[in-house]
């Protein structure tokens, strides 16, 4: 799997002693003890693998209906473009993810009855929520197979490169499989890695973009090619009735370089 962990350990705090020193060199002590105010600025973050007890309070999730999913796609917000071309979608949910005390974001979670599609729009988040995160949207939504749309820098010849878990048993050209040391991070890292980890199906379409994070700019030919491989990879698609016109009409008026 070729990701980036959300979280970084930082190196253990330790005090150097050594017996086979010298005894001049036993009196210099090296302490990377905290001091009181550095162990309070730094106690509310958690390590890698740890999830501080305030996080569970910090994302709330509604649904109106209780609801099958067959198919979740979690996408960037820039390829969102992409969901347009299933046609009209209603909103059955909220995940409301708390940032800070005054500021929260809420990410509707959306159904397109012809297709049988839910999919979420995930806006990067603080990485000490990617995980948990994601593991609610997958406890709460059990979705048979998910699909990951993810925008990354790519300067090569393939303007779309595709991931995916042990789970999925789809053979995919080698040459569209991405390669180190390109690497993916975040939410989209959070899901692949939780997907690999419980064993279900997964693949994660990387769409080479530019710009600014949550503001990339996305090439049309980058978007069609993306619907065509999904057609092309995952499994059972073929019953969807994807309207490119649509989502061309939308890349138009929805998508701008930022910088």
């Amino acid at each position: 799997m070729l990701f980036k962990p959300w979280l970084d350990v930082k190196p253990s705090r330790h005090e150097l002693h050594d017996d086979s020193s010298s005894d001049e060199d036993r009196d210099i002590n090296i302490d990377f003890e905290y001091t009181d105010s550095e162990e309070r600025s730094t106690s509310k973050k958690p390590l890698a693998g740890q999830i501080h007890h305030d996080v569970v309070d910090e994302i709330t999730f509604s649904l109106d209906t209780n609801v099958q999913v067959e198919y979740l796609f979690l996408v960037a917000p820039a390829l969102e473009v992409v969901m347009s071309s299933f046609g009209d979608c209603a909103k059955l949910g909220i995940i409301e993810v708390n940032q800070e005390a005054s500021r929260s974001i809420k990410i509707p979670i959306m159904y397109n009855e012809t297709a049988r599609v839910h999919w979420i729009c995930l806006p990067q988040i603080p990485l000490e929520l990617c995980y948990h995160l994601t593991k609610t949207i997958f406890d709460r939504l059990t979705p048979k197979f998910t699909i990951l749309l993810c925008p990354l820098f790519v300067d090569s010849l393939e303007n779309v490169y595709i991931l995916r878990t042990n789970a999925v048993n789809t053979c995919i050209p080698s040459d569209l499989i991405l390669e180190p040391p390109r690497f993916i991070t975040g939410v989209f890292a959070s899901a692949l890695s939780y997907a690999e980890v419980k064993q279900l199906p997964a693949i994660c379409f990387i769409v080479g973009a530019e710009g600014v994070m949550d503001h990339e700019y996305i090439e049309d030919e980058a978007v069609k090619n993306t619907i065509r491989l999904l057609l092309e990879v995952v499994p059972n698609s073929s019953s969807w009735k994807i309207n490119m016109q649509r989502q061309s009409k939308y890349h138009g008026r929805a998508t701008g370089m930022y910088v």
